[in-house]
């Protein structure tokens, strides 16, 4: 049976809380505000006592997630400490019997969720000290949830298990008790943000991951296809090469091509020596220069993998992004990567850059009818079936082929999911082969070509 992505109601799920744990997951008790950029991390407090009402009526008691659970045992949590949590939240709970844990962003207690607010949200009022201990005199619990709530799988290692340990050290000297359970904010991780909230000592950690958690075998991950076009980018091979070995060695589902787009400064060979050796590793040379869509299509087309990706050859997104793009991939047909949608590095891009590709983007959404904030990050994915339709329609070689992918996505039916890109810090924008004005010109006309192949039937949508 097919669960709602919501809780609203028992009904649907009745059977399911009663064979396991529920956890259900707020944010914050409070009524929605005006232009609220993500409407369903609010919840009306009525509603909420609604809800717990219902679960309390079916015999319903709470625990903290973890511990030994009986029959009809359930977990409220809510994340990053919101005041609208006591304010509203412990009221009902009270009420009712319930108790909660309550996963605090260690280096905000007593400020406000800036992590929204850099992402174009409301930054709202996160408890202090006395509220916190008054949120636990209630009855309820508290747990971690880093220092200050970034993507783990998507930023530095080693800042990642800083922002883990950190997070739980600092608790329990503010608050003197042990701070046993973790949830990864945005509900990202990969493996080795696992292991390392596993090392830092946290008996749990909740994701954001919808569904029934069973017991199976662990599944096979799905095989990827994972294309690198590059061009004329013999200085980069070598570190791109080292990143590449180290990266195939701990995945062996990814299959990796680097499609080399007609270079003439010796690119195809520099990367056939970096990558000697390694067997799910090839290097494709075209013979001539033919853009960049090109490359990409010729580099996925025929692949027999699960799932087609391509990245910037330069690697200006990383391959941790490969685990939140898998994951998506799941869920969509096609998952693009967005830099609106993460932090970039100090400085972010040049301001000629950054307003060009702004006014790119406009009217890229504007011209062909969808509404990405991001269209043009070189970080994009397909599940094999969709791409076999994208690519076997795609006409655009050159730059606005990203654009004209997301328009024959949205003519096609095809269902498309976006994750947060972050630019490497190592990435030089000024180095970017990308004629901007002239670019920008001949996109135009592209957009222009598009909407035309269309009207005439040139597209087969069927």
């Amino acid at each position: 049976m097919k669960l709602p992505n919501y809780y609203s109601g028992l009904d649907p799920f009745l059977q399911h809380f009663e064979e396991g744990l529920p956890i259900l997951c707020y944010h914050k008790t409070e009524a929605v505000p005006a232009g609220a950029r993500i409407k369903g991390l609010y919840l009306e407090p009525g509603l909420f006592r609604q809800q717990l009402r219902e679960l309390a009526g079916a015999g319903f008691s709470s625990v903290p997630p973890g511990l030994p659970a009986g029959a009809k045992s359930m977990a409220i949590t809510f994340d990053d400490g919101f005041v609208s949590n006591l304010q509203s939240a412990v009221p009902a709970m009270q009420e009712l019997g319930c108790r909660a844990i309550n996963y605090l962003v260690a280096d905000r207690i007593g400020k406000a969720s800036d992590w929204e607010a850099a992402e174009g949200g409301e930054a709202r009022p996160l408890m202090n000290d006395v509220q916190i201990r008054e949120w636990m005199a209630a009855g309820n619990w508290i747990g971690a949830h880093t220092c200050t709530h970034p993507r783990l799988s998507q930023i530095p290692r080693d800042r990642a298990r800083e922002e883990i340990t950190t997070s739980k050290k600092k608790l329990e000297d503010r608050f003197g008790i042990p701070i046993d359970h973790f949830a990864y904010p945005y509900g990202d991780y990969d493996d080795a943000v696992v292991e390392m909230v596993r090392e830092a000592g946290f008996r749990t950690a909740c994701t954001m991951d919808r569904g029934v958690n069973v017991r199976r075998k662990k599944e096979k991950p799905p095989s990827v296809l994972l294309v690198l076009p590059v061009h004329n980018e013999v200085a980069q091979a070598p570190r791109v090469g080292r990143a590449i070995r180290v990266f195939l060695g701990k995945n062996r589902h990814v299959s990796l091509r680097v499609v080399d787009d007609g270079s003439d400064d010796g690119t195809a060979e520099a990367f056939r020596r970096a990558l000697r050796g390694v067997k799910n590793a090839s290097v494709m040379a075209l013979p001539q220069n033919g853009g960049k869509g090109r490359a990409v299509r010729l580099g996925l087309t025929g692949g027999r993998q699960d799932f087609w990706v391509f990245m910037d050859g330069d690697l200006a997104y990383d391959f941790h992004h490969l685990t939140p793009m898998v994951k998506a991939l799941r869920e969509h047909d096609v998952v693009i990567g967005s830099r609106s949608m993460a932090a970039q590095p100090d400085g972010g891009l040049p301001a000629r850059r950054a307003f060009l590709g702004w006014g790119f983007n406009r009217l890229a959404c504007v011209w062909l009818g969808f509404n990405y904030p991001d269209t043009q990050a070189g970080l994009k994915g397909f599940r094999r079936a969709a791409g076999q339709k994208l690519f076997s329609n795609q006409k655009l070689d050159d730059f606005a082929f990203d654009a004209e992918l997301l328009y024959l996505a949205r003519k096609l039916g095809l269902k498309v999911g976006q994750i947060p890109a972050r630019v490497s810090g190592v990435h030089n924008y000024k180095t970017s082969q990308v004629k901007l004005t002239l670019d920008t010109l001949r996109c135009l006309l592209d957009f222009l070509r598009i909407r035309l192949w269309s009207w005439t039937g040139q597209y087969r949508y069927s």
